[in-house]
């Protein structure tokens, strides 16, 4: 029995789309990852099929999702399983959705790619990235040109984008904030470690945080707020400092990534009292740090959701002229400790 291109891309752990532009030749995946589909494309015996036998009838659509760059490949992982299942659950050989990974977070990559992907032809972008106007801008271009864009775990609400797809990121500061109040008295101190508040997925996660713990009766200088752009060593740095100089600091909420950072701050401190962690996001180092108690919470998320809800949504509307029925699309957020694990 012939492999299947969607064979071949479980097997290679990427995206239908993704094998689909290595079978033809087209640019934008990285060159280690092309080698790695060339080769099981070889070993499997994969034959492309001839143009003659695709559905003629039926117009070809081509989404691309843009993955930034993430310090922990969980987010990555997630992101092609949302990807497969979409592609699995639409079933329809003449639309391709192709992946591409960023190696930074720096506006001039972003444009630089939805540019060349606009010029490519691509039919619609699902797109995570920070909230500024050269980012508006570029949306608002995209639009212009009949291109439809999804914003998905970060959100760029003031531009033309079709909706966005992701966690309620306010809502789940607030279940931060509401769980450290229950056990927070009246003079402890709080750190909030974000990433960078020009992303959504940081600012909202963070204002929701303060707002509910405000509501609660705690002081605005109860807290702090360290900015450390999802790095190891800037968080680490951060939580030590913050640590070794605020006695009464006894909490840490990560709205972001690196919970290594943290963990590793934490212990660089030494300091002889307990420190309660909440973080976000069921990563694999966060579910080893729950197991072990060096966090007390984390609020999950349902990762893939935000792929494949994008995906499907953008095909309904290529495909057959559905809308989504909101500007913002939701997915699920949860409370998890260790005994839950």
């Amino acid at each position: 029995m012939k492999p299947t291109i969607a064979e071949i891309a479980r097997a290679c752990g990427v995206s239908r789309g993704t094998v689909d532009r290595v079978v033809h030749g087209r640019p934008h995946v990285k060159p280690e990852l092309r080698e790695r589909i060339e080769a099981a494309l070889r070993e499997s015996g994969y034959m492309p099929p001839r143009a003659a036998k695709r559905g003629e009838s039926t117009p070809a659509i081509t989404v691309a999702i843009l993955l930034p760059k993430w310090t922990d490949n969980y987010f990555a992982q997630q992101t092609y399983a949302g990807i497969n299942q979409a592609e699995h659950a639409i079933n329809d050989p003449s639309f391709r959705v192709v992946a591409h990974e960023l190696s930074s977070r720096s506006l001039e990559e972003y444009v630089a790619l939805l540019r060349a992907l606009a010029n490519d032809g691509v039919d619609g972008i699902i797109l995570n990235a920070a909230q500024s106007p050269v980012i508006e801008t570029i949306i608002d271009e995209l639009a212009a040109r009949n291109i439809a864009v999804i914003t998905y775990d970060a959100d760029v609400p003031r531009s033309k984008r079709l909706c966005f797809i992701g966690q309620d990121i306010y809502q789940s500061g607030e279940i931060a904030a509401g769980l450290m109040a229950r056990f927070m008295r009246p003079r402890d101190e709080v750190l909030i470690v974000t990433g960078r508040m020009d992303f959504e997925s940081s600012k909202g996660r963070v204002d929701g945080f303060v707002r509910c713990l405000l509501a609660q009766g705690f002081s605005s200088d109860c807290y702090t707020i360290a900015e450390c752009h999802e790095r190891f060593d800037r968080t680490s740095e951060a939580v030590r400092n913050a640590l070794r100089e605020r006695r009464n600091l006894r909490y840490i909420y990560m709205a972001n990534e690196s919970i290594a950072g943290c963990v590793d701050g934490v212990r660089k401190a030494q300091v002889n009292h307990p420190v309660r962690i909440i973080c976000n996001d069921l990563t694999p180092s966060a579910k080893k740090y729950l197991q072990n108690g060096e966090i007390d919470f984390i609020i999950g998320q349902t990762f893939t959701q935000k792929a494949y809800k994008s995906i499907v949504t953008l095909y309904q509307l290529l495909r057959h002229g559905v809308r989504p029925k909101r500007e913002k699309l939701f997915t699920d957020s949860f409370i998890i400790s260790r005994e839950l694990l």
